[in-house]
């Protein structure tokens, strides 16, 4: 695996392992958590936790198509919460390595992982927790096939769900159980 310059968009080392075990194989990583326009002075592009649609105009200014690491299981919950939204919708829980494309997490498939909680009186910050391991452990197991452009993509299948920041309840708190947050959703 030769040194790379990559751009890792959104989360920063103190919210995610990447940043760091990504530079440990001696690549040169440049975080960005605010707004791009131009992105092809990188090798790759890993967006993870960004805040910011990219644009089509700022797709194209990639030299290889970005990566998304995104906790859901696709085309379930695109956008922003998705974790709550599994929960309160009773949609499959996973995890999701993808494409950027001009849509909002439509873009296809690199590699899928569903994940099972066994007891919906886990807190939201855990669930969220969990999720974010998965994805983090899975990257790491797809990125070497992926800069070696070894993965075989799949298209997204189903028209799934998608949810905005505002769509959010304002009573939800991360501290509060699965279940109480689905009971309480369901009787709005």
């Amino acid at each position: 695996m030769s040194n790379m310059s990559l751009a890792f968009l959104g989360y920063g080392p103190d919210q995610t392992r990447l940043i760091d075990w990504l530079q440990n194989f001696g690549h040169s990583v440049q975080h960005i958590h605010g707004a791009v326009s131009d992105l092809s002075g990188f090798d790759r592009i890993i967006s993870f936790g960004y805040r910011h649609i990219l644009r089509k105009e700022v797709i194209r200014t990639a030299q290889k198509p970005i990566v998304n690491l995104h906790i859901s299981l696709l085309p379930f919950n695109r956008g922003a919460h998705p974790n709550f939204w599994a929960w309160v919708e009773r949609t499959p829980h996973g995890v999701s390595l993808h494409e950027i494309d001009a849509g909002l997490d439509t873009g296809p498939i690199l590699e899928q992982r569903k994940v099972q909680f066994d007891d919906d009186r886990i807190t939201l910050r855990d669930s969220q927790s969990r999720l974010v391991s998965e994805i983090e452990s899975l990257f790491e197991e797809v990125f070497p096939k992926w800069i070696a452009n070894q993965v075989t993509l799949t298209p997204q299948e189903g028209a799934g769900t998608a949810h905005k920041s505002r769509d959010l309840p304002e009573w939800v708190h991360w501290d509060m159980q699965a279940k109480e947050a689905r009971d309480r959703y369901d009787h709005e």
